[in-house]
């Protein structure tokens, strides 16, 4: 049999009357499933730009917040296996931003992954100090110079995570980083982040 994983976070928000909170429907469902449980439900085909290219020895940047992590872990999968067999992989970066290092989702896998030298691991918590930083957005722009560089060796961006809480936040920072690396106006490097989105930058968020 097929094991499958899913990586979910409960909803929990006050409720519009004031009492008490109000819990998400499925995500409150499968918090309550216990070992041996069934459940019925469909399988939906993938977004296909959110796949890692076929070519391993292309650079890929993933930027992740909370449950945005779950795709990236076939990702980062793929590539210690083909470093198992021996085979040259493109460099493999994962940005991770959480609420603190006790939400750090699949810490071990991901280290393991880390030691292997499968991908780089660089993670900022958005409630703990972080030398002034708190999201994944402060850490790129840190790292501009080198997301440049990756973006002038063909590497391909990815981000997974909420809408509101890190797909337009990201999208500022690329355009940014953009500008300045191109020496262009912020108009100019929406349309180079444009044509980007056609087969580099993939965005799969939700929310």
């Amino acid at each position: 049999s097929e094991i499958v994983t899913l990586t979910y976070d409960v909803h929990c928000s006050p409720s519009l009357s004031g009492l008490g909170q109000f819990y998400g429907v499925a995500s409150n469902y499968l918090s309550n499933l216990k070992e041996g449980d069934q459940i019925n439900c469909s399988v939906r085909a993938s977004n296909i730009r959110f796949h890692p290219p076929e070519d391993t020895k292309i650079p890929i940047v993933m930027i992740a917040a909370g449950t945005g992590i779950a795709p990236f872990r076939g990702f980062i999968q793929e590539r210690a296996a083909q470093l198992v067999c021996e085979r040259e992989i493109g460099r493999t970066i994962l940005y991770y931003g959480c609420r603190s290092n006790k939400d750090l989702l699949y810490s071990n896998s991901l280290n393991k992954w880390s030691t292997l030298g499968a991908v780089e691991i660089k993670t900022v918590f958005s409630r703990q100090d972080n030398n002034g930083k708190k999201y994944v957005q402060d850490l790129l722009w840190e790292d501009r110079k080198d997301i440049a560089e990756l973006y002038r060796n063909g590497a391909h961006f990815y981000v997974c995570g909420s809408a509101q809480k890190i797909g337009a936040s990201v999208k500022i920072c690329f355009t940014k980083i953009i500008a300045e690396t191109q020496q262009c106006d912020e108009e100019e490097a929406r349309k180079i982040l444009g044509k980007m989105s056609l087969d580099r930058y993939s965005v799969d968020v939700f929310g």
